[in-house]
């Protein structure tokens, strides 16, 4: 079920509607983030969006991972993602470093992971900024999940990277991902359909100012039950979480 777009089309649904489960990186408490493998697991769990992270390789391929510093997930490479082409980043693993059974995993492109998961849940897109200029990285993303319409929500962060894409006019739903609160006041003029916020941002006066708005809320990054079920309570659209097993779990109790 795509939750997104069933709620988006009837704003005046009952508070009982559904709270999407959104994977963030994939599976990523049980499975090294951003791979193949964390995608394929969330998938099975039944999550109903995933959260994926993308810059641009050198050769502007976009691929899937969450640093523009290369070393923390591919431990033996130096340097960032806009040094090496698709090709020179797929000799390095993206699995070890998390535990050696996952050994063999490659950083995948957009495309794959689009490709893994069409027709099976949703994807939420963060554009990360660094690897490319801003207009460059929403160009390129767009032209990829344009296809998808309505199956793929994309936002960021980065106020510029929300402009670029807003100035696109693009029909792709975008969700701004905001950290602190003044960071909303910069993207309500970019008119997104999701507002993506820190668990702690969350208040009774913002939330009731996103409904007022017809906003989406999903909240991020929650691995906590009690945080889970607080946010449930508050009647939030979406929950992101690295535990979507355990997220899963709690919303059925609802």
């Amino acid at each position: 079920m795509d939750i997104f777009f069933q709620t988006s089309l009837h704003p005046n649904l009952p508070l009982t509607a559904p709270i999407a489960n959104i994977a963030h990186r994939g599976n990523s408490k049980d499975a090294p983030e951003n791979t193949l493998c964390a995608f394929q697991q969330a998938l099975d769990i039944g999550v109903d969006y995933i959260e994926i992270d993308v810059h641009l390789t050198k050769d502007g391929i976009p691929i899937v991972i969450h640093d523009l510093f290369l070393s923390r997930t591919l431990p033996h490479a130096r340097g960032s993602v806009a040094d090496f082409s698709f090709s020179e980043l797929q000799k390095w693993d993206a699995g070890i470093w998390f535990d050696p059974n996952f050994a063999g995993q490659k950083v995948p492109s957009l495309e794959d992971v689009l490709v893994l998961c069409r027709g099976k849940c949703g994807l939420m897109v963060e554009i990360k900024e660094g690897s490319a200029s801003p207009n460059e990285l929403a160009e390129v993303v767009l032209k990829i999940i344009s296809a998808e319409a309505n199956k793929v929500v994309v936002g960021s962060l980065s106020s510029e990277i929300m402009k670029a894409l807003r100035e696109r006019q693009s029909s792709q739903p975008l969700v701004s991902i905001i950290e602190e609160e003044k960071e909303w006041q910069q993207h309500v003029q970019y008119e997104p359909d999701i507002v993506a916020m820190h668990y702690g941002l969350i208040t009774q006066r913002m939330l009731s100012l996103l409904k007022q708005m017809k906003k989406k809320v999903w909240v991020w990054t929650v691995d906590d039950p009690g945080m889970m079920n607080y946010l449930i309570q508050a009647h939030v659209d979406g929950i992101i979480s690295n535990c979507p097993r355990e997220l899963k779990q709690v919303l059925s109790l609802r």
